[in-house]
């Protein structure tokens, strides 16, 4: 056979096992791949992790997380209904809980996670029962009980559990509790979208919010807010666009948003806000006198107004994006000074009840738990 011919034949097979590799990773007919990064070069499906002041520059290829939370994303050439991800880390500050996850509402943000690392748990004594049944872990000193199914069937009270990346039908209750006879004023402005817990009994929720839209992004900025009670949405209420086309940064006079329910039942629920960032509630008034928001927070607001919150969180986080907001805040008594814009900086409390004295707006705070006025 001709020498030319071979090449000819040997170029033809390339090409077809080239394009049948690509056309596999494609379309991937066996429904099941997998992708790895390890930090020794780019990687096309798994992008590198993001957000900059959050990271350290990969070393070694190794790179550390130094702000929480930070992202990654996962470019597939078609749907797949389940993922299963290894993560390979050290621990070295020896953080006592670390997780990963999904995002599961683009809107507000929020992801779905789930632990890949609890110190608290793993460093419980041996003295310490432990029950595994349908998905849920129970840990109790000594063994009251034998089953996880005993358990939720006869919980004990609230003051004796501590609860991770579970819930429980919520049967708390506030002693003494009447419902208010005038409403409250909450001037507090929120940029962004945000949640509340709210406490109510025989009465009807009443939300009137003040909205602002600041224009600064070419979205149509639709507000709308939610009543939940666990998974049930109990009331909605949206607001559209204010009309303004563009990122002029032109601010009309602000609207009303108005949520009214039923009379409800006595009971915890949440409110949920959602927006982008273009956003403000400046003003909410509201019937519910008990009310807590949770995880995250942007205070928004050009001028220097001090704000005074109270937190369960263990860790409480901050940031702001405004040079002319960078100053010392106080936690616990403790001093933390915001000195770089877009960096997130962490003070650790002891999880009980801690004061937060905030000398200035346009700061966004976080944390594992929720923050009350």
């Amino acid at each position: 056979m001709d020498i030319r011919i071979r090449l000819r034949i040997i170029f033809w097979l390339a090409l077809a096992l080239v394009l049948g590799f690509l056309l596999y990773q494609g379309i991937v007919p066996t429904g099941r791949i997998t992708y790895a990064y390890d930090f020794s070069k780019p990687n096309y499906f798994i992008n590198k992790l993001s957000p900059l002041d959050r990271v350290l520059p990969v070393s070694s290829r190794q790179q550390s997380v130094v702000g929480d939370p930070a992202y990654f994303s996962l470019r597939t050439p078609r749907p797949f209904s389940k993922a299963k991800m290894t993560v390979v880390f050290k621990n070295p500050d020896n953080l006592p809980i670390i997780e990963a996850g999904v995002l599961s509402d683009k809107k507000l943000w929020r992801y779905q996670t789930k632990p890949l690392q609890n110190m608290k748990l793993d460093e419980l004594p041996s003295d310490w029962n432990k029950i595994e049944s349908e998905g849920l872990s129970l840990y109790q000193l000594g063994k009251k009980y034998s089953t996880v199914a005993s358990f939720l069937q006869n919980p004990p009270s609230r003051s004796q559990l501590a609860l991770y990346n579970t819930q429980l039908a919520n049967n708390f209750r506030l002693p003494d509790y009447q419902a208010a006879t005038s409403a409250v004023e909450i001037k507090l402005p929120i940029r962004g979208a945000f949640q509340m817990n709210v406490y109510l009994k025989n009465e009807k929720a009443r939300f009137d919010l003040k909205i602002e839209d600041l224009n600064l992004n070419k979205d149509k900025d639709v507000v709308t807010v939610e009543l939940w009670q666990g998974n049930a949405l109990i009331a909605s209420s949206s607001l559209g666009d204010d009309g303004v086309s563009g990122d002029i940064g032109t601010v009309l006079p602000s609207r009303k948003l108005e949520l009214l329910s039923k009379v409800l039942p006595e009971g915890v629920y949440r409110l949920e806000v959602v927006a982008n960032d273009d956003i403000v509630t400046q003003k909410i008034t509201t019937t519910a006198h008990s009310f807590s928001f949770v995880n995250k927070l942007w205070l928004a607001g050009e001028g220097n107004e001090a704000n005074a919150l109270w937190t369960d969180s263990q860790a409480v986080n901050l940031q702001t994006i405004n040079p002319a907001k960078l100053k010392t805040v106080m936690i616990g008594g403790r001093s933390l000074k915001l000195a770089e814009t877009y960096k997130q900086y962490t003070e650790s409390t002891d999880g009980n009840l801690t004061k937060i004295y905030l000398p200035m707006n346009d700061v966004i705070i976080s944390g594992d738990g929720v923050f009350a006025l």
